[in-house]
């Protein structure tokens, strides 16, 4: 799943079994959240606090450039969680690597490019 923190759109788009949503509710988010979903997210307080008090297992965050604060936030809940993180300014990662990833093949290409347009935003 690939929360895009946009409310003031409302798209929801299926693609490669990745979920992509522009906003999510607390409700919302709580309904569709499993264990074995990875929420790839930028890391803003409010939603890390969601995730945190949800204790939910695989997030991965990507720093606004600039946003100071979620930078600080991604690196801390790294080494305090190990809560992966990736720069958008490095080459986005294969999925394939990170443990416990269903991401193969064709998915792992189709989510980077996912990943590419929601980086663009």
């Amino acid at each position: 799943m690939i929360i895009q923190g946009k409310p003031d759109t409302n798209i929801t788009q299926t693609v490669a079994n990745c979920t992509i949503i522009s906003a999510i509710s607390d409700e919302h988010l709580l309904s569709v959240l499993h264990p074995e979903t990875w929420v790839i997210c930028r890391p803003g307080y409010s939603t890390l606090m969601d995730l945190l008090t949800l204790q939910h297992p695989r997030i991965v965050t990507i720093p606004t450039p600039g946003q100071t604060e979620q930078e600080y936030l991604a690196a801390h809940l790294f080494h305090i969680y190990g809560i992966r993180y990736i720069q958008q300014s490095e080459s986005l990662p294969d999925f394939t690597t990170i443990p416990n990833a269903v991401f193969e093949g064709k998915q792992n290409q189709e989510l980077r490019l996912i990943l590419k347009e929601f980086l663009k935003k």
